[in-house]
C-alpha cells in the first residue's frame, strides 16, 4: 500500500487536475481554436483535455484504487459503475477487431468515453481524500464560468459584429464564427465560446437550473446579489434565443419545468399552471402554423428564403438512414463510424441521435446498454432527491436525456464531461453542509 503522505499528495493533484479541466471546459473551443489558428497541429491541441485524462488523470486514480480497499469496494458496489467499464470494454473490443482509418478509431474512442472516464475518476477522487469541499469548488466554477458564457453571448446577440469571432481563428474549416437559419443574415445563430449554437444550448440545460438553485439559496441576500442574479436570468435567456436551438429550448423547458415541480410545495397547482401553459402555447402554435414568427422560430423555415435545402428534412433523413444502418448491421459498424468521430475518416456520418449513433458504432447492445446506464443514473439521482444540487443534476440529465433524441449531446466534450464529472463528484456522496444564514454561496 502507498504511504499516506504519498496518497495524499496524489489525491491532491488528481483534485486539481479534475478542477482545471472543469473550468476550462467552456472555453475550450474557443482558446483551441485560437491556437490552432496561430500555430496549427489541431489534432494535438484539441486533444489537450484527453491527454491529461487518460494519459495523466486516469492512471494515478486506478493507482489510487488500487491501494485503497475501501474505496475500491464502494466503487465496485455500484451497479452504474459495472454498466459503464462494461460500456467501456465495448468500445475498446469494437476499436480492436473493427478498423476504420487510425484517427478515426482514436477519435471514436476518446469521444466516446471520455466523459465515462472523468465520472469514474471523480468517484476516485472523492473516496480516496474524502472532501466534500471539492463539491462546492467545483458547482462554485461551473456556476462562474457558465456566467461568461451567457455574458459574452448577450454580447454577440446585442452588440458584437456577426463576424467577430473570425478574429480568434474561427473560419469555415475549423469553427464558423456564427451561423444561420436558412442562411438569412438576419437569424443569426450565436455559439458564444462553445463549439456551436447548438452546443451552447445544451450546456444551458445544466446552467439555468444551476442559475435557479442561486437565486433559491442567495436571494434574500444584498441588493447587489439581487442584481447580479438578475442580470445572469436576462444573459442566460437570452443567450438561449440566440442558439436558435429548438431541442435546446425544449430541453432547458423540460429540465426547468422539472426542477420548480420538485422545488414548490403545492405541486398540485403548479401542474395545472404549467399544463395550462402547454395548452395555450400549442394552441397559439397551431393557429398561426404559417406566420413567419412560427416558421422561422419553431420550423427553422424563412418563408422569405429560396434555400432549397431543408434543415427538418435532414433531420428526419439522418434518423432513416441511421435505423437503416442498424437494420443491416446490428452488431454495429465500429468505433468511430458515426458521429462527430466519422468525419475523421473517409466515410462522415452524422446521426442526430446519440442512441443511433452508439448503436450504429458498437450495435444494439452497446444502444441498450447507453440506456440502462441512463435510466440507472436517474433512479440513483432520485433517491436523493431532497437535496437541491441533486435536483439540478437529475432535472438537467432529463433534460439532456431528451435532447440527445434529436442530436448527438453527449458527443460534445463541454457537456458532457461537465455533468458526468459533476455528477462522479456528488451522485454518491451527499455531503451535509451545516446550515449558515451567512454561508457566502450553494450550500
Amino acid at each position: 500500500m502507498l504511504p499516506k503522505i504519498n496518497k495524499e499528495v496524489l489525491s491532491l493533484y488528481l483534485g486539481r487536475l479534475f478542477l482545471i479541466i472543469i473550468a476550462l471546459l467552456p472555453f475550450h473551443a474557443f482558446f483551441t481554436t485560437w491556437i490552432i489558428s496561430n500555430f496549427g497541429n489541431p489534432d494535438l491541441v484539441k486533444s489537450w483535455k484527453e491527454i491529461l485524462l487518460f494519459g495523466v488523470m486516469v492512471p494515478i486514480a486506478a493507482l489510487l484504487l488500487i491501494n485503497d480497499k475501501v474505496a475500491y469496494k464502494k466503487i465496485l458496489s455500484r451497479k452504474v459503475n459495472w454498466l459503464v467499464v462494461l460500456f467501456i470494454l465495448i468500445n475498446i473490443v469494437y476499436a480492436l477487431i473493427i478498423h476504420g482509418t487510425f484517427r478515426q478509431n482514436i477519435a471514436g474512442l476518446l469521444f466516446n468515453l471520455r466523459f465515462f472516464a472523468i465520472f469514474l475518476v471523480a468517484q476516485i477522487i472523492i473516496e480516496t481524500s474524502g472532501k466534500t469541499n471539492l463539491i462546492k469548488t467545483v458547482t462554485k466554477i461551473i456556476f462562474f464560468t457558465g456566467s461568461v458564457v451567457v455574458i459574452f453571448g448577450t454580447l454577440q446577440v446585442l452588440f458584437l459584429p456577426v463576424d467577430w469571432l473570425r478574429h480568434f481563428g474561427y473560419v469555415l474549416n475549423t469553427i464558423p464564427p456564427y451561423l444561420t437559419v436558412d442562411n438569412n443574415i438576419h437569424t443569426v445563430r450565436i455559439l458564444s465560446t462553445l463549439r456551436g449554437p447548438n452546443i451552447l444550448g445544451e450546456y444551458l440545460i445544466l446552467w439555468l437550473p444551476l442559475l435557479t438553485l442561486v437565486t433559491l439559496k442567495r436571494w434574500n441576500s444584498s441588493i447587489k446579489h439581487k442584481l447580479f442574479i438578475v442580470l445572469l436570468w436576462l444573459c442566460g435567456l437570452v443567450a438561449l434565443f440566440g442558439t436558435r436551438s429548438r431541442g435546446a429550448w425544449f430541453g432547458v423547458c423540460v429540465s426547468m419545468i422539472i426542477m420548480i415541480f420538485m422545488v414548490v410545495k403545492n405541486k398540485r397547482i403548479f401542474s395545472l399552471v404549467i399544463g395550462s401553459a402547454v395548452l395555450i402555447c400549442t394552441l397559439l402554435i397551431v393557429c398561426n402554423i404559417n406566420s413567419g414568427t412560427v416558421q422561422g422560430l419553431i420550423l427553422h423555415h424563412d418563408i422569405k428564403s429560396t434555400e432549397t435545402i431543408d434543415s427538418n428534412v435532414q433531420h428526419v433523413d439522418s434518423l432513416q438512414n441511421a435505423i437503416n444502418q442498424i437494420d443491416h448491421k446490428p452488431l454495429g459498424s465500429g468505433v468511430g463510424s458515426a458521429g462527430l468521430a466519422s468525419t475523421y475518416g473517409n466515410r462522415p456520418n452524422i446521426i442526430e441521435n446519440y442512441y443511433l449513433q452508439i448503436s450504429a458504432e458498437m450495435g444494439m447492445f452497446a444502444g441498450l446498454l447507453f440506456v440502462a446506464i441512463t435510466i440507472m443514473t436517474i433512479m440513483q439521482l432520485y433517491k436523493n432527491r431532497k437535496n437541491l444540487l441533486v435536483i439540478v443534476l437529475l432535472s438537467s440529465f432529463i433534460g439532456l436525456a431528451i435532447v440527445n433524441l434529436s442530436m448527438p449531446g453527449w458527443g460534445d466534450e463541454t457537456v458532457s464531461m461537465t455533468w458526468w464529472g459533476l455528477a462522479g463528484l456528488f451522485m454518491f456522496n451527499i455531503p451535509r453542509f451545516k446550515k449558515s444564514p451567512k454561508r457566502k454561496f450553494i450550500s
